[in-house]
């Protein structure tokens, strides 16, 4: 019977040629899409490296020099403001850590970057993010050193000295460094904010960009602020005690207006980083909706497809079935016989897909997504998308495949 269907399938092999390079192009794009989901979903599985929950922007701003509130403030004066600002909200009983920092919060599409400088290394050609903070910033969002060091062991290193600074494992990978921990406690320069040297204190569990964002892209450094520089960052952000957010923005707010107007600073609003979050992602949200339905059509599209090939060959084929059933095959045969045929052109064709598959993974996927290959992702995909155009072939001939098991051979050959 096989050796049949094979003969079959050799002496129609103009029609099925296209057939296979329909399948074979159907599976690789299939494989890509599918791949890059897989990817993206265990990118967003892995640890983020911080905890963003109960944390809160608190959106702040200063009069106008036209308001008839504004009053003149010296640098000193308007230091000492933002510094009561922060002791008030520090002292609430919801409070855990408060902390600023110039463009520094996480899922923050606008950062500041630094240029590093040690031996003949550098941290150019990779975009390094500078998150300048006050110490606590450490214990708002819970960072972790590799060694074991909590976030209020990172933030008391900060407080002691200024100039040290805390880095991703990362930052010098570009550079073929693949292990950072040699470097602890040795100079850097630091050529971004002036000439002058800091010392990397330590390693950081890497906090990723984004949920979407693998760690090795996420290049970060944490610096403390001087303690004189509070009074021009832009971001104030709190972490709210884990049993104590309830209604927490309304009852800041209202706290807020009885008690945080000093100078010219008042509060303007309060934005929850799960809600920053849910928007700095939505595009990539997007993104994996549109893949998701990109995929879904095309396997429709494969069904539609098959469903009309193998109807149309099996009114072809009407007499040839009628004579086999006239000596002897059995419906069952004739039903096994028409789906068969999809299925051995689909298998012919794995392998030259798998080769596509791998051409993808070396030209595209090493060099733009992870710089990893990770096998067992990929031989999971390649039986995935088998699988799904063998269901295909499988719903696209069944309706033909069963018209074909109970042909009746004399109408058949009488209409022939």
């Amino acid at each position: 019977m096989k050796r049949k269907l094979f003969t079959q399938i050799r002496s129609e092999w103009r029609s099925n040629l296209w057939l296979a390079i329909e399948l074979l192009l159907v599976s690789v794009i299939l494989w890509y899409i599918g791949s890059t989901i897989f990817t993206r979903l265990r990118i967003y599985y892995e640890p983020l490296g911080f905890d963003y929950e109960h944390v809160y922007q608190i959106g702040f701003s200063t009069l106008n020099p036209k308001a008839p509130e504004y009053v003149e403030q010296t640098d000193e004066e308007k230091l000492a403001s933002m510094q009561r600002i922060l002791q008030l909200i520090e002292a609430r009983p919801d409070i855990e850590a408060v902390a600023m920092g110039l463009n520094a919060h996480m899922y923050n599409g606008s950062n500041n970057g630094v240029s590093l400088y040690i031996d003949s290394l550098n941290t150019n050609g990779t975009f390094l993010v500078q998150r300048l903070v006050t110490p606590d910033f450490a214990r708002v969002y819970r960072y972790h050193g590799i060694n074991g060091e909590t976030p209020e062991q990172l933030a008391q290193m900060l407080k002691e000295d200024p100039n040290i600074f805390f880095a991703s494992p990362n930052i010098l990978e570009h550079r073929g460094v693949k292990d950072l921990t040699p470097y602890i406690g040795r100079h850097f320069e630091n050529r971004s904010n002036g000439p002058r040297d800091i010392v990397l204190k330590g390693i950081l569990v890497t906090p990723r960009y984004s949920d979407f964002q693998h760690g090795p892209f996420s290049h970060s450094v944490l610096m403390p602020a001087q303690p004189d520089w509070v009074g021009w960052m832009n971001e104030l952000m709190v972490r709210v005690k884990d049993n104590m957010d309830v209604d927490f923005k309304e009852n800041f707010l209202k706290f807020a207006d009885q008690n945080l107007r000093i100078g010219n600073y008042y509060i303007t609003g309060v934005t929850a980083d799960r809600d920053q979050r849910e928007l700095f992602n939505r595009g990539s949200y997007v993104q994996m909706r549109n893949y998701i339905v990109a995929m879904v059509f095309l396997a429709i599209n494969v069904f539609l497809g098959l469903l009309g090939t193998f109807w149309y060959r099996t009114q072809q084929r009407t007499s040839e079935l009628a004579i086999r059933s006239v000596n002897g095959a059995s419906p069952s045969q004739l039903f096994r016989r028409t789906i068969n045929e999809g299925i051995v052109i689909l298998t012919l064709i794995t392998p030259l897909a798998i080769v596509g598959d791998w051409l993808l993974v070396h030209y595209f996927y090493l060099s733009c997504y992870e710089g990893k290959f990770y096998a067992p992702q990929f031989w999971c995909l390649v039986a995935i998308v088998y699988a799904i155009l063998a269901l295909m072939i499988l719903l696209g001939t069944l309706f033909p495949a069963l018209r074909a098991s109970h042909i009746q051979p004399a109408l058949a050959l009488q209409q022939e």
